[in-house]
Formats: C-alpha cells, sequence, structure tokens
C-alpha cells in the first residue's frame, strides 16, 4: 500500500488535515508529523523514519513552511533518499534556493479542488471521477399518458385510408386530442394547489451543498399508478435575529454575493463581486456596558483612556452605559469578541453588512444629513448605539457610519482588491497595518461611504475607535448546561521521560479542575476521565473554558473509544493565557481520528494531554491550567 508523507508548517494545519483525509478516502497511508507520533516517542527519529517508510514525500508550500528549518531538513532528507516529491503551491510565496528547479501543483483557493486528480496522477493513483447527481432513467419531459381506448370501426376504416395528405392528418390528430382531453381531462401541467408539496428541480450539474442535510427529493418521468405524497424538507432556517449567551443581539447576514469596493475610492478599487457564506454580525457596536462585563472578569483590559472628546469621565460612567466604548486597540478588540464566542468580522463581511446586494453608497441608500449618521459637523462625540433609525443597512444593523470607526479582521493592502479571492476573503496574509471601517463622528462626508477603507496600527489607539464582533452562521453553538464535572479526574504519565502532573477539583465548584505540570522537552503528560455514564451521545461538541500560566504547552483533547483508538484536536502553545480565560471551542467534524469515525455510543474516557513541542513554540517547565468548565454542545 502505498505510503505518504506530509511535510509543513503547523499554520497550514487545516490544510493539511483535509488533505491527508482525502487521501485517506482513495486508500493511502498517510503521516503528518503529530498524526501519527505515540506518546514517549522521539520526534525526530520518527519522522526520519516515516519518510524513510513512505513511498511519496508532499511538501505544502506556503510563507510559513519555507522557513520552517524542520520543512526544509524534511525536504532535504528526503531528496537524499530519493523519494518521489510533490510539491503543493499552498500559498503564494517567494520560492527558497532549495526548491526553484522543482515544478510544483498549484492548489490556492479553489485550484485544490480543479487539481486534486493531478495530485493522484501524481502519485500514481487512478484519478476520481466527479460525483454528479441522480439522472433518471428516462429524461423525457414529465406528460401524463392517457391510456388508449380499443380503436372503434370507424377509427379503423379511417387508418386504412393510406392517401390523406398531410393537412387531414393532422386535424385529426388536434381532434383525437381533444376528445381525450375532454374525456379524461387535463394532464397535471398547471400549477398545483397550496396544500399539495412540489418538489424542487435542480438544474446544475454540480452537486449542491446544504448547511445541514436535507431530504433527497427524486422526480420520476412516469406517471404513477398511485399518487404519492413528496416529502418535505425539516431544515430550520436560520433566524434572522438572534442573543448570544451574554444577550448581546445579533443579526444574519445571509450567503450570497454582494459588490464590494468602488471604481472612484482610492484604495477601494475596482468594484467586484464577492460571495460570503451565512454569518452573524452585532446589531450594535460593542458597548461601555458590555466591554466592562469582560474587563470584571479579568478577561479584558480597560480602554487606553476613560474619557471622550467631550466627557471626562466616559467608560466608567453610567450615563454612558450604553454609548460605544472607545480607545480600544486591535488586539483587545480580538480578545473581547473572542471571550464571547465570537471574532473581528472580515473587511468582506463588515461591508456587505453595512451595504447589502445592491450596492448602495451607504447602508440606507444614497445622500447622508445627520438623521441618518453621526458624522463630521453633527454632534461632535459619539451618541447612543441604535439612536439613528433611517440609518440602519438592510439587515438591520445600526452605526455602520460614524460614530465610532470599527476594526475588522484583515491585515490592510491597497492592492488587495486586485486580485482577492472571490468565495470569503480573509485579506492578506501578512501586513503592518489591520483595518478599520465605517469612520467616526468626526469623519468627513467623503470618507463617509461604505466602501471606504481606513487602517491603523494594530497597537494603535484614540478616541473613536471602536469594533462589533460577528460569528459563523453554521459553526454556531449555544453551551447547554450540561457540563463534564470536575469529580474523579486523574493523572496519566505512562511511557513519558520524567514530566509530572497533577489534577485536584477546585474547593467549592462543581466544573473547575485545577492542572499543575511540569514537561521536558518533547515530553508529555496527561490527566482524563472516565465516561461512565457518557453524557456526550447527543452532542455536537465541547466549548472547554479556561485560563492559565507558566510555561506555553500543547493541548491536545482526546476522546478514546473502548478500543483505544482515538479521535483529538491539538492546539499547540496555549496553556499560558496570563491567567486570562480562553474557550477552545470544538465541533467533533473538527477531531482527527488515527482510524475510523468518531462513534459517541463508543466512548471510553476523555483525555487533556499537555506536550512539549519546542518546534511550534512551546517552552519546557512548569505550568498550570485551570479549567473552568467544558460545556456540552447540542
Amino acid at each position: 500500500m502505498t505510503q505518504v508523507f506530509i511535510s509543513y508548517s503547523r499554520r497550514d494545519l487545516a490544510f493539511v488535515e483535509q488533505l491527508a483525509s482525502d487521501l485517506k478516502a482513495v486508500g493511502l497511508v498517510v503521516w503528518y508529523d503529530l498524526s501519527r507520533l505515540e506518546a514517549g516517542d522521539s520526534w525526530p527519529e520518527e519522522i526520519q523514519s516515516a519518510i524513510g517508510a513512505s513511498d511519496i514525500f508532499i511538501i505544502v508550500i506556503s510563507p510559513d513552511s519555507i522557513v520552517s528549518k524542520w520543512v526544509r531538513k524534511e525536504f532535504l532528507y528526503a531528496s537524499s533518499k530519493r523519494k518521489k516529491s510533490i510539491p503543493l503551491l499552498y500559498k503564494k510565496c517567494d520560492l527558497p534556493l532549495w526548491l526553484l528547479d522543482i515544478h510544483f501543483i498549484d492548489i490556492q483557493g479553489k485550484n485544490y479542488k480543479r487539481n486534486y486528480n493531478e495530485i493522484l496522477r501524481a502519485m500514481g493513483v487512478q484519478p476520481v471521477a466527479p460525483k454528479k447527481p441522480p439522472v433518471p432513467e428516462k429524461a423525457e419531459p414529465v406528460l401524463v399518458k392517457p391510456v388508449r381506448k380499443e380503436e372503434t370501426p370507424e377509427l379503423k376504416k379511417v387508418r386504412a385510408q393510406r392517401k390523406w395528405d398531410s393537412k387531414n392528418i393532422s386535424m385529426l390528430v388536434a381532434l383525437i386530442a381533444l376528445s381525450l382531453v375532454l374525456v379524461f381531462g387535463l394532464p397535471p401541467l398547471l400549477p398545483q394547489a397550496e396544500d399539495t408539496p412540489v418538489p424542487a428541480l435542480i438544474t446544475t450539474d454540480e452537486p449542491v451543498l446544504e448547511p445541514t442535510a436535507t431530504a433527497t427529493i427524486i422526480i420520476t418521468t412516469e406517471p404513477s399508478s398511485t399518487p404519492t405524497e413528496a416529502s418535505t424538507p425539516t431544515t430550520a432556517p436560520l433566524s434572522t435575529e438572534i442573543s448570544d449567551e451574554f444577550g448581546v443581539e445579533m443579526m444574519l447576514v445571509p450567503a450570497g454575493e454582494f459588490t464590494m469596493g468602488s471604481d472612484d475610492i482610492y484604495g477601494a478599487k475596482p468594484a467586484h463581486m464577492i460571495f460570503l457564506d451565512a454569518y452573524y454580525i452585532d446589531k450594535y457596536e460593542v458597548t461601555n456596558a458590555l466591554y466592562k462585563i469582560c474587563v470584571d472578569a479579568k478577561v479584558c483590559d480597560l480602554p487606553r483612556r476613560t474619557s471622550s472628546s467631550s466627557h471626562y469621565s466616559y467608560y466608567d460612567n453610567p450615563e454612558f452605559s450604553n454609548y460605544p466604548v472607545m480607545y480600544i486597540n486591535w488586539f483587545k478588540a480580538k480578545a473581547y469578541c473572542e471571550w464571547r464566542g465570537a471574532r473581528l468580522p472580515t473587511e468582506a463581511e463588515w461591508e456587505k453588512a453595512a451595504r447589502g446586494t445592491d450596492a448602495r453608497t451607504y447602508p440606507w441608500g444614497e445622500g447622508i444629513d445627520c438623521k441618518k449618521a453621526n458624522y463630521a459637523g453633527c454632534v461632535g462625540d459619539a451618541v447612543e448605539v441604535g439612536r439613528y433609525e433611517s440609518g440602519k443597512s438592510p439587515y438591520g444593523i445600526y452605526d455602520m457610519v460614524g460614530n465610532v470607526s470599527e476594526w475588522v479582521a484583515d491585515w490592510y493592502s491597497e492592492t488587495y482588491y486586485q486580485n482577492s479571492p472571490v468565495s470569503n476573503p480573509f485579506g492578506p496574509e501578512i501586513g503592518e497595518y489591520r483595518g478599520l471601517r465605517g469612520g467616526y463622528y468626526s469623519v468627513s462626508n467623503n470618507n463617509a461611504p461604505s466602501s471606504q477603507r481606513f487602517y491603523f496600527d494594530p497597537e494603535y489607539t484614540s478616541v473613536g475607535l471602536g469594533f462589533r464582533c460577528a460569528r459563523d452562521a453554521n459553526l454556531l453553538i449555544t453551551p447547554t448546561p450540561g457540563t463534564i464535572t470536575n469529580q474523579d479526574w486523574k493523572p496519566y504519565m505512562d511511557k513519558n521521560q520524567g514530566s509530572t502532573i497533577d489534577v485536584q477539583p477546585e474547593p467549592g465548584t462543581n466544573n473547575s479542575i485545577r492542572i499543575t505540570f511540569n514537561l521536558l522537552e518533547e515530553d508529555w503528560a496527561a490527566v482524563y476521565k472516565k465516561l461512565s455514564p457518557n453524557p456526550l451521545v447527543g452532542t455536537n461538541g465541547l466549548t472547554i473554558s479556561y485560563r492559565g500560566h507558566g510555561a506555553p504547552n500543547t493541548i491536545e483533547v482526546k476522546l478514546i473509544h473502548t478500543d483505544d483508538t482515538v479521535c483529538k484536536k491539538v492546539i499547540h502553545n496555549k496553556t499560558n493565557t496570563s491567567d486570562r480565560t480562553d474557550r477552545l471551542e470544538i465541533s467533533y467534524r473538527d477531531l482527527v481520528c488515527e482510524a475510523g469515525d468518531l462513534n459517541l455510543d463508543n466512548l471510553d474516557r476523555i483525555d487533556l494531554s499537555f506536550s512539549n513541542w519546542p518546534n511550534f513554540g512551546d517552552e519546557p517547565g512548569e505550568g498550570e491550567v485551570f479549567i473552568e468548565m467544558i460545556q456540552l454542545v447540542p
């Protein structure tokens, strides 16, 4: 059986897991760093052994992998062993000298899907034929043919006369058809009554993907003697408005295309069509009151200043609790959104939420005045969020022009629009500045259009700098009251090289545990809990809230079956959060399984492993982690 070794940067792990899964599906044996390392193994020796045993060496090329000393070592070792090398260009970069003379396969963006069969051919594997939707055996139009009655003597006499001209034959056919209609009625070609389910006809040649599974409707081309009722999909539509677990209102922006940019604004050229998946975005800018909850939880830092342009006491003054928080830099905005289980919106998401799909200039349409937005010459300071009812965007979102400028997730590049992806763009991979959108209460009307772009150093903060959060609609998870309790957790150190670990329940709590460890380089230690009874059955994921300090090390969340096969999620360099609460949201779909699929009905235990991998920024030494809660996701 063909064995494949994948060399890559840890920053590209999400793609590598997808690639590994696709290659395994066609019968290949795949090895990539931690995917097949056992506890206690020597990492360099195992990698060298795996390359030696492989038939094919794949290197995933990206700006991160070409500067990785381990990727270079792996490539040079594979070359010395004359392994067949297949470079895959995952992200555009300047190739180093040791890769210049090798032909690569372009898998950037949608090219992965287009060139996947080329990858298989390069490995000597028969390409996979694309799957097409089921095609009915007979593709004729759907017509109901009436049953022919026995011919009368008169009709037989007519058929015997073979010398009629074509005009008379046509007239006879029309008369017969009319007679049949009068006897049997019209076939069901007209619109049916509202209480009769009508299946939708899919005409595309490509499979149609939906966020969740729906019933398959088969349209036959022959009438059935017994009418059957069509099945109706039961998938509930996404809610237009939701409130997250902190009570923050968020509005749905449905999936689809919109016009991004403008041919008339410097830095926003050209106007171009972008497709975005569905997502939710905050209805209002994050307020002083909401941000204060995060500060009081010791997760967020205070704004750099607590005043505004005209108010000495602003942030901590109850009079302004529903005003937008200001003096927030990009890192503080990001930390707050992640604490809420959300994230900063991308630049594309922000713009679509502001201007909709009809390429309007402002959220409300055209023209600007002080009745619709708080910009230069209107108030001179921030106002309460949601004041401008007539200034809402097409999705019911307030204050997308003026009041405060809003951080977005992307790095900024004035030329990015010239070659940006056409679907779900995330901005440049690297940069010096982060993007800002919307302008604040002193923005001029010339800089107020929703396609206008701004940028600042992410460390920069000033009056008028605020933000709002977003989250993916198809990954939206709301924790249930179900949790994994803090009782019966045990340490596990089999086969390690001297590292230590201890686990104790936090006094006075039902969910929190305290884990202390001292990890040696390239070593590990773990804690585990038996799942008996198993509370994970019927759930879709876990949300782990934790805080920690000390040496930064890798966390592996493992679900282990009764036969000891493992499904896991690896998070490198994450144990030290400087005692700020962090959240790991883990969908079971994201777990990588050693063999087969995750079977919730056959689980034995949950395992939290802590390991030290210097190549990923981990550091040996002592650390302490408090698992505040492990919540079950419905």
